[in-house]
């Protein structure tokens, strides 16, 4: 089997140097550049499977090299690593937002360098298994697993074919169909969700199985935002959902509402939370509740997070979930952990957009 070809790209002689031997120990090919113009030569005569640049070079900075690569169509799909040592967050911001596949501050632990690489690669590999399937005569329809191949990487990888067609995705109590058009994401669906609520709600699955369907798509633009924006939004989300779960009981959990507590405090409740009160009736479980909610995923969570820890929402104990459903649905949609519990607030939350009506 052929070394995979990696592109160096370091101003510092040493730092150069020192990772390039540690990268070829690891047993990769690899092609070093001094500066983006030089990197760019150097792409003229090999296309590389990954490349590791500093953003701090002469002639041309990593950031311009970024910009020089998305232009070309043979390029644009090249992963590009960042090793830096610009700590500031819009540093950060400003790469990922240009495409770059992942960020390494100075100083590089070379073990670390390695592990992102090899990720990078294995995940490079799986994308082009697609983009083959995708490109294959007559083969219209292939399927896989999410713990192989996760939403975001379909999602990339229908944007860099350009193709167009649908992501069938598959949990244990449910089901959801996102909609692209020459790579763009423009429609999707999941329960009783539609448009970008529910992309951001498929985002939030760890486990199941997918089937991707080559095919015309003639359903309406639903989803305006650009597939960067999208998926830029819902990592977002991803992570505040996170962080809300850890500080709740499982999503299994059935509340009610502590009537003591109610009467008390009645005075102090905005308005636009009685509609989430009113789902809490001691049979329905915690993820029951957000679905039913007229709010989106998100400010509902934060909502009901608030209210717990203020004391007007209490466990049933002991109390199974009545459809069994749940205890799966848990655990598909715990993506990670939280780390803060919010404060009672006063805003209303967004109204989410579901199937057939606007609430």
């Amino acid at each position: 089997m052929a070394k995979q070809q990696l592109l160096l790209v370091d101003a510092d002689p040493r730092s150069l140097r020192v990772l390039e031997v540690s990268l070829k120990k690891a047993g990769y090919s690899v092609t070093t550049a001094k500066d983006g113009a030089d990197a760019l030569a150097k792409l003229e005569l090999s296309t590389p499977d990954l490349i590791l640049s500093d953003t701090r070079l002469p002639n041309l900075d990593g950031y311009g090299l970024v910009r020089k690569l998305k232009e070309r169509l043979d390029w644009a799909s090249i992963p590009i690593v960042f090793l830096t040592s610009q700590k500031s967050i819009e540093d950060k911001i400003r790469g990922l937002e240009l495409g770059v596949e992942d960020y390494l501050t100075k100083p590089i632990f070379v073990r670390e360098l390695i592990a992102r690489v090899n990720l990078l690669l294995a995940r490079r590999a799986r994308e082009g298994f697609v983009t083959r399937q995708m490109t294959t005569t007559g083969r219209t329809r292939f399927s896989g697993s999410l713990a192989d191949m996760g939403i975001v990487d379909l999602i990339q990888t229908f944007e860099v074919s350009r193709k167009s067609g649908i992501v069938h995705l598959f949990y244990e109590s449910g089901d959801a169909h996102i909609h692209f058009r020459d790579g763009k994401v423009v429609d999707a669906a999941l329960g009783g969700l539609v448009g970008e609520e529910a992309v951001y709600r498929a985002l939030l699955l760890n486990e199941g199985t997918f089937e991707v369907e080559f095919c015309k798509v003639d359903n309406p633009d639903l989803i305006e935002v650009t597939t960067q924006g999208l998926l830029m939004e819902g990592m977002r989300r991803v992570d505040e959902w996170g962080k809300l779960l850890e500080a709740l009981p499982p999503l299994t959990t059935v509340f009610e509402v502590h009537s003591g507590e109610l009467l008390e405090r009645l005075n102090e409740i905005p308005d636009e939370l009685n509609g989430i009160l009113r789902l809490f009736d001691g049979k329905r479980t915690l993820m029951q509740v957000v679905d039913a909610s007229p709010f989106e995923d998100l400010s509902t969570l934060s909502t009901i997070s608030k209210l717990y820890f203020e004391g007007l929402l209490v466990p049933v104990e002991a109390q199974p979930a009545e459809h069994g459903d749940d205890m799966i649905l848990s655990e598909a949609f715990v993506p990670v952990e939280s780390r803060r519990q919010p404060e009672m607030g006063h805003a209303q939350p967004p109204i989410r957009r579901v199937a057939g009506a606007a609430v």
